[in-house]
């Protein structure tokens, strides 16, 4: 398995943090070029046919940031990378990873290498958007080391800082992704609507390090022009005045959100059923250029 770490340029203490984790693990390990979102011409975006997100009218329709299509190219110019050199099977880490001291093991785990997901979240967070607690997963699990299992996820799994991913899974993420229209973890995140067996760590061996700042990605939160449409805007800018409606609305959406992870974790509902297929409808690899490559960073 190759282990691949994404990390910008200009990010040199992200690279520094990162390098004093991955030599205590006592593996091989390779930097890769992250595309810098920041850098890209209005002409490069589109070019690879940037849309909304999501694909379709909505209240919350809204245009992707650069951060994000930067992040989207650089995991999947390692997609194409894993297909032009049959790499079969690749860990992908991005810079601001913590480790917890067994993820070492955990990566030369005898289990884990023969379990038959497509695509494992080392890291990831769910409604709580707690990257310690993580997305919630069904109650079939299959042990891994100790207190580690895999599962399958009952709701969407936010974040892509940390998974292993095997060649038909980049293939399949590959042809679905264009024209750009998702960010990357809703991507990953609703993989299952595309055939990928998507599966999850529980409890998460990788978390964020708050302490590098924000993301490098850009807040999207923060810009209220990125929604199409005005009363979404509007709503934006109300909601960031008076964080007290954004709680109400919180508060009263829970139970209705609580229900459905009880009846997908019951197997009432299926577990996948989160997981929707109008995020990958019309897409056309063909019509759009390929990622590039990723260089390895010296």
């Amino acid at each position: 398995m190759r282990i691949f770490v994404i990390n910008l340029k200009r990010s040199a203490d992200r690279k520094v943090h990162i390098i004093k984790q991955l030599d205590n693990l006592n593996i091989a390990y390779e930097f890769i070029d992250a595309i810098d979102g920041q850098g890209l011409s209005d002409d490069e975006i589109k070019m690879h046919g940037v849309d909304t997100f999501p694909p379709w009218f909505s209240f919350n329709q809204r245009h992707l940031v650069k951060g994000e299509i930067g992040c989207i190219l650089s995991h999947l110019g390692i997609y194409r990378k894993m297909i032009d050199e049959d790499i079969e099977c690749a860990c992908i880490f991005e810079d601001d990873c913590v480790f917890e001291k067994d993820l070492g093991i955990i990566l030369k785990n005898e289990q884990l290498r023969r379990s038959d997901y497509e695509l494992l979240l080392l890291g990831h967070s769910g409604q709580y958007q707690d990257t310690s607690r993580g997305a919630e997963c069904s109650s079939k699990k299959e042990p891994v080391l100790s207190r580690y299992h895999i599962a399958k996820p009952v709701e969407r799994p936010f974040g892509t800082y940390a998974y292993i991913i095997k060649q038909c899974a980049a293939l399949k993420l590959l042809q679905y992704a264009y024209p750009l229209r998702l960010p990357m973890d809703c991507l990953t995140g609703h993989a299952q609507a595309i055939g990928v067996k998507l599966r999850i760590l529980t409890p998460p061996i990788v978390t964020h390090n708050v302490t590098l700042g924000p993301s490098t990605i850009n807040d999207r939160d923060s810009n209220s022009r990125l929604y199409v449409c005005k009363a979404r805007r509007i709503k934006c800018m109300v909601g960031r005045k008076y964080p007290i409606l954004r709680m109400i609305k919180k508060i009263c959406l829970f139970p209705y959100v609580t229900l459905l992870l009880k009846l997908r974790k019951a197997g009432i509902l299926d577990g996948d059923s989160y997981a929707e297929k109008r995020y990958f409808r019309q897409n056309s690899l063909a019509k759009y250029p390929q990622p590039p490559v990723p260089r390895n960073e010296k």
